[in-house]
């Protein structure tokens, strides 16, 4: 699945839906809030596309269908053929996030987020937000949706799983070449986007300038390390924009087909040789050099325009500085910081960046000002339910006390407090609109100030000191992205701007005599002045600063001594300050060639393109299976023989276009025994809460032990070997709900099931035992289970492991036995009743040491007691090393194991009993950061980190079983290494190295995949 863009003010993640399928058995993942399912939906139809959106949004869906079908025969014309199918469009609307998904498998589909961005300058250049991420997700479509030299054949054989080589050989491509790609087009057929904007050239000239111009080896993997997220776009867009100037706009195409034709993959060069002429190492090494003489040459000409701007810092953290506002008494400032080490925050600090301290947690980066008594109101995102998240606003005390909420779901942003701190001014939106308004900080109550228009944006209102202006950012179609000033009725009283370059984020003079903003016309972001007549009118109009990387978001100090501003440098923005000196500050020169008016780049009106009327939507055709995938398991060993052969099989999943359904099934055949297993699972999402799901499996497990027989009194016992084979085939309803927030997550179910169960006992040559026999080998069990769990860790950008919270799960089964003989009670193993409760809880704690990243201490404590006739001595299990699911050859390779008790250095079932616990204590540390890759081969190393860990359990009883043997306990140590293996998932090794404690055993060494918890 192809993101769109990562959003620069760090907003939660909210990801489309998934479906996750394993060998051992199926799990449905709810929708996340890219779209709600229990929402009323329409479909409508064009030539080429499937229009799926709210009833609310039948304005919005009508424009992106114009916009949809213009990209289709743009890319028909300038990229390659289009794809065969229809394409889905689902358009929402249930997030305050800016952003668009598409996916190929198991169908082409793209996801809308209707709002707009308009926050700070590396999205907001478009001519329509519609047309820019429609264009760029299509293209996604057309890029990806190819098959190979072999993929016909495998497609045939296993329709369209979520696999790249050999059915869409491009999607194994790093992903600066896929989003780079699209990127580029949604450029070149909207005469507006990234390419031709001021952003992405921002970070590659900074990077230049300062030294951290990275490698093609770096671009072609994944890290935290700045840009982030941005990687892939900036970098691959502005490399393809250069291959498609220098080499032809048809050699893009040239090199999709020559990956398609590869029979080997991963071999970028081969294909970048075949197409351009030139391998992508070459290119690459040619590109660079070439951008480091342009921008070292922009040095000069800067100079020669005007001194170059020498700033002062105030806060150095990198990442994300943003948004520095001073208090009303000149004593603190305050802004938003993301460092990627500590949590998202407003910052406060003395004005020269001394005694800084956290103000208070926010949820992403937000905007916010200060009240004239010290207060901060600030807003935020948050989740009114498991699928819809929005903004409101929240004030704090100036202690950094709980905040108070203002709004509840009101969608605000942006705000800007009155002269007399009784009101604010903010930006409300909702059905891909925005539009100003005023709300009273005491009641919360709004009052709209402008209304809302298609096609009209606004940002970043700021009511000047006087309150009789409010200074405001206004975009209209066409990449007008202005500076107004209103009054306080909401009428324009002048426009300061008029012209296609971005033009951000005002503030006032103390004396309100002057609006600040930032501005890239020059072609480079920096910031300007306006002087404001006492009628609102315009004066002189000057450049205050002469950067040579960036810089946005100017305020002046109460005094009218400094002015702050957020400052780009190489490793993200920083928080400086320049002399408030108007001497300095020098006449606007021409605006940069880029921002010149383009024909036809207003493209918001058009005929209609749905051809169909809208209907209520069906969850067909796209529930339909498309494909499958092989499974295996590696069987079972109890007492050193395998009792469970390997066993392989199929699985497929299905989920609708809204995700309101989802269900999936595997089958496994295990040749050893000749039996089969399986299991179907169906959830429903229509409902937002609660979920409902139906599942039907049957699974088999097994246990070994040691019997004393003997074929007559007189003879000697024997012990003998045998073997227990449980099939249990299951059908069950589970109901659950879920409150979900920005750092938390609770959810809580309950579920029924019936159980047959059918007990075979084998002897040592797997053979049925004829001597001594299962009681009971059948029978019918009803059981009740109970869940809940909780979750607040964090997980930052820079993190190796969660951290500063707690996660935990508990469950409580009941099962009871109605078929059992009266006269048979007190008979072991004749009543299969048996009630368990089982949990376990995980605490992580973030210590402030050096390094790349935070120390972590991490505790975890599992437990569990079953009680009833029906327990045996093999109820719980305790050993083993935890891992996760290898999602690359689908095999579960290096051990995938989801034990509950377990104890590194020992095998799972080392001990077994009714009763069991284990207990985990790790310290987790940060050794280098690797940030590299190993020429053009799909093989890249993020960062490496350590743990020294000590493990404890012991499982008893009950009273029959020998419990003998104490606790089992290990100490060891781990190794572990981020990387992106084959360009496709970010993917954690883990190496380790266990010493039992308690028996006489060697130390053991594993390979896992992710964290042991």
């Amino acid at each position: 699945m192809s993101s769109f863009a990562i959003a620069q003010r760090q907003l939660p993640a909210l990801t489309a839906a998934v479906l996750v399928c394993f060998a051992k058995g199926l799990a449905v993942v709810s929708p996340a809030a890219a779209q709600a399912p229990d929402e009323n939906w329409r479909v409508a139809n064009t030539a080429h596309f499937r229009i799926i959106y709210p009833q609310e949004l039948d304005s919005v869906a009508s424009r992106i269908a114009n916009h949809a079908e213009r990209a289709y025969q743009g890319l028909e014309a300038q990229f390659d053929e289009a794809p065969r199918a229809t394409i889905d469009i689902v358009v929402s609307d249930h997030s305050d996030m800016s952003n668009g998904f598409a996916t190929v498998t198991p169908w082409n589909r793209i996801t809308i987020l209707a709002s707009p961005p308009m926050e700070g300058f590396e999205l907001a250049y478009f001519d329509n937000w519609l047309e820019l991420v429609v264009t760029h997700e299509l293209t996604h479509i057309f890029h990806l949706d190819r098959r190979g030299a072999a993929g016909g054949i495998v497609k045939a054989i296993f329709g369209r799983p979520q696999i790249g080589w050999p059915i869409f050989p491009n999607r194994t491509l790093p992903r600066w070449t896929i989003e780079g790609l699209a990127t580029y087009y949604e450029s070149l057929l909207t005469n507006a986007g990234r390419v031709r904007g001021t952003f992405h050239d921002m970070v590659l000239r900074t990077a230049v300038l300062e030294g951290r111009f990275e490698t093609l080896q770096q671009v072609s993997g994944e890290s935290e390390l700045w840009p982030a997220a941005n990687r892939p776009y900036i970098y691959g867009s502005m490399f393809i924009a250069y291959l498609a100037e220098k080499y032809g706009r048809d050699r893009i195409t040239s090199f999709a087909r020559a990956i398609d034709g590869q029979f080997l993959p991963f071999r970028i060069n081969a294909a970048a040789t075949q197409a351009f002429g030139v391998s992508f190492t070459d290119a690459f090494s040619a590109w660079t050099q070439t951008v480091t003489d342009r921008y070292m040459a922009l040095l000069d000409r800067l100079a020669n325009q005007a001194p170059l701007t020498r700033s002062e810092p105030v806060a150095a953290t990198g990442r994300f500085a943003l948004f520095p506002k001073i208090a009303p008494d000149g004593t603190q400032a305050a802004f938003a910081r993301s460092d990627g080490l500590s949590d998202s925050q407003i910052h406060l600090t003395k004005p020269n960046g001394t005694d800084g301290h956290n103000l208070t947690r926010t949820n992403g980066l937000s905007l916010f000002d200060w009240t004239r008594d010290g207060r901060v109101v600030f807003s935020q995102i948050e989740f009114t339910g498991p699928y819809r998240s929005y903004k409101d606003l929240y004030i704090t005390q100036p202690t950094g006390a709980h905040p108070q909420r203002l709004t509840n779901g009101a969608r605000l942003d942006f705000p800007s407090v009155s002269p007399d701190g009784s009101q604010a001014v903010a930006v409300q939106q909702g059905d891909g609109r925005t539009w100003l308004v005023i709300v009273d900080l005491t009641t919360g109550s709004l009052t709209r100030l402008v209304e809302p228009t298609d096609n009209v944006h606004w940002a970043y209102p700021a009511w000047s000191p006087n309150g009789q202006w409010i200074a405001v950012s206004r975009w209209e179609t066409g990449a007008f992205y202005d500076l107004l000033i209103l009054d306080t009725a909401g009428r324009t009283r002048a426009r300061v701007t008029r012209d296609r370059a971005i033009d951000l984020a005002p503030s006032w003079s103390p004396d309100s005599h002057q609006v600040f903003w930032a501005s890239d016309r020059s072609g480079i972001p920096n910031i300007f002045a306006v002087d404001i007549q006492t009628d609102g009118q315009l004066g002189l109009v000057r450049q205050v600063t002469n950067l040579t990387t960036g810089g946005s978001y100017p305020e002046v100090d109460p005094s009218g001594t400094w002015i702050y501003f957020s400052a780009y440098h190489a490793d993200g923005w920083h928080i400086e300050r320049i002399p408030y000196d108007p001497t300095t500050w020098f006449s606007l020169g021409p605006t940069d060639a880029r921002f010149a008016e383009r024909d036809g780049a207003s493209r918001a009106s058009g005929p209609r393109h749905l051809e169909s009327k809208a209907r209520p939507y069906a969850p067909f055709p796209s529930l339909w299976p498309r494909f499958w995938t092989p499974t295996f398991s590696a069987g079972e060993t109890r007492r050193g023989t395998r009792v469970l052969g390997p066993s392989f099989g199929a699985q497929t999943s299905v989920i609708d276009t809204v995700g309101r359904h989802a269900a999936a099934a595997v089958l496994n055949y295990e040749p050893q025994g000749g039996r089969f297993t399986g299991e179907t699972i169906y959830t429903f999402f229509g409902m937002g809460n609660p979920i409902i799901t139906l599942s039907a499996r049957q699974r088999r497990s097994s246990a070994g032990f040691l019997v004393e027989s003997r074929e007559s009194r007189n003879i000697t016992p024997i012990q003998r070997e045998l073997f227990l084979i449980a099939r249990e085939r299951e059908v069950g309803v589970d109901v659950s709900l879920t409150r979900r927030r920005v750092r938390s997550r609770l959810t809580a179910s309950v579920g029924a099931s019936y159980v047959w169960e059918h007990r075979t006992l084998l002897d040592d040559a797997l053979n049925p035992e004829r001597i001594l026999t299962a009681t009971r080998p059948s029978r019918g069990l009803p059981q009740l289970t109970a869940r809940v769990g909780y979750g607040n860790t964090r997980v930052r950008p820079f993190s190796i492991s969660p951290e500063d919270g707690l996660s935990g799960h508990t469950q409580i089964r009941h099962r009871w036995d109605p078929g059992r003989p009266p006269a048979h009670t007190e008979t072991p193993w004749m009543d299969g009743s048996w009630s368990d409760v089982t949990g376990t809880l995980k605490l992580y704690k973030a210590l402030p040491l050096p390094g790349f990243a935070r120390h972590i201490f991490a505790l975890r404590a599992s437990g569990g007691t079953a009680r009833g006739r029906g327990v045996h001595g093999m109820f719980y299990s305790v050993g083993g090393a935890t891992g996760e699911a290898e999602q690359i050859s689908g095999v579960a390779l290096l051990g995938e194991s989801t034990f509950q008790f377990p104890v590194r250095g020992y095998p799972w079932g080392v001990q077994t009993g009714s009763n069991a616990w284990s207990s985990s204590v790790e310290y987790r540390f940060p050794l280098t950061r690797l940030h590299r890759g190993f020429g053009t081969t799909p093989v890249y190393g993020d960062w490496i980190s350590g743990s020294v860990f000590l493990d404890a359990g012991h499982a008893w009883g009950p009273e029959t079983v020998d419990t003998s043997r104490g606790r089992v306990a290990s100490i060891g140590a781990e190794l572990l290494f981020s990387g992106l293996p084959l360009w496709t998932t970010s993917t954690l090794l883990r190496a380790g190295l266990a010493f039992p404690q308690t028996e006489k055993r060697r130390a053991t060494v594993y390979l896992r995949l992710g964290l042991p918890f």
